[in-house]
């Protein structure tokens, strides 16, 4: 019994550690900036909250959309692959990278309805009449819901492994860490690096595609101001997207899928191929949930062709 009251001491000692004297890793919005901004980006105002972006390049226009927990970076590899031929805008979404969450009145937000709104304004604002779009995960299930919105201006739809049915399972295992309200208590101090590199390294298939700077700018982004809480609280709704309506995309669209993703089932590409009427598949092998950050160079001549065919 003293043993294991020594334990139970002993662990009890570490929480406390935990919840209140290790060191607070959050990071300002200044020092983000600072640091990760480039000649490329751009920042607006949307509700009082301040969005950033990257556009550079010329021709026809591509809006990249990362998805949960990811930033402008996730889509950086893919888009200097393609820039010398499209325009490629690249846009950290509400609540990441570095742009902000905004604040809800209500108790239980619809965060998808958010992001619908969100682009509403971001596509009117750029004046993107017409543009292809692309999204991975969360935000391929933001991008296909787009291409209903606006089916008048997305010409071409390209999906990463994305998200859109069994939403609810799957948001559970991808997030299940962040809902348990002791770990949430924890993690207010700040996410340490090691468990940024346990995350990500469910996204690969290949280690070595998890590059160090990978994983300290993913870092810095989830200790951002306010992005934390956005993370805890997206990974909390309960308010989920009808896979129906995904049966409404009425635009060309290639879904693109890594054979060995560990977060989102390899077999979701045959629902969205049965679903979306104008559309065909590729399946890499040996590649996680992120192929646009993986296996870039293998993607190019297949999504450019997809976007050159009449």
């Amino acid at each position: 019994m003293p043993f294991l009251l020594f334990i139970i001491f002993v662990l009890s000692c570490f929480v406390i550690y935990l919840l209140f004297f290790r060191k607070n890793t959050r990071l300002t919005k200044e020092f983000i900036r600072e640091k990760h901004i480039t000649k490329h980006s751009y920042f607006l105002n949307w509700n009082g909250n301040e969005i950033h972006y990257t556009d550079e390049g010329n021709g026809f226009p591509i809006l990249m959309v990362h998805g949960f927990g990811g930033s402008y970076k996730n889509f950086e590899d893919f888009g200097n692959i393609l820039v010398d031929k499209y325009r490629i805008i690249k846009v950290d979404l509400p609540g990441f990278g570095m742009s902000d969450f905004p604040t809800f009145s209500e108790k239980e937000p619809d965060y998808n309805e958010m992001y619908l709104d969100f682009f509403d304004f971001f596509i009117q604002k750029l004046e993107l009449d017409e543009l292809y779009l692309m999204g991975c995960s969360m935000g391929g299930l933001a991008s296909w819901r787009l291409s209903v919105h606006f089916p008048e201006r997305i010409k071409k739809l390209v999906l990463f492994n994305s998200a859109g049915y069994d939403i609810a399972k799957i948001s559970k295992g991808v997030t299940s860490l962040l809902r348990y309200s002791f770990l949430r208590k924890i993690l207010l101090r700040g996410i340490p690096i090691s468990f940024t590199n346990r995350g990500l390294n469910r996204v690969f298939y290949n280690p070595k595609a998890l590059k160090r700077e990978k994983v300290h700018a993913s870092n810095d982004f989830w200790n951002r101001e306010g992005n934390l809480e956005a993370l805890l609280d997206i990974s909390s709704t309960k308010k989920f997207i009808d896979p129906s309506l995904i049966q409404s995309v009425n635009v060309d669209t290639l879904i693109i899928w890594g054979q060995n993703d560990k977060l989102i089932p390899v077999h979701h590409v045959d629902y969205f191929l049965r679903d979306i009427s104008n559309s065909k598949k590729i399946v890499y092998e040996n590649c996680g949930h992120a192929p646009m950050i993986e296996i870039p160079h293998l993607l190019k001549d297949d999504v450019i062709a997809f976007l050159e065919e009449k």
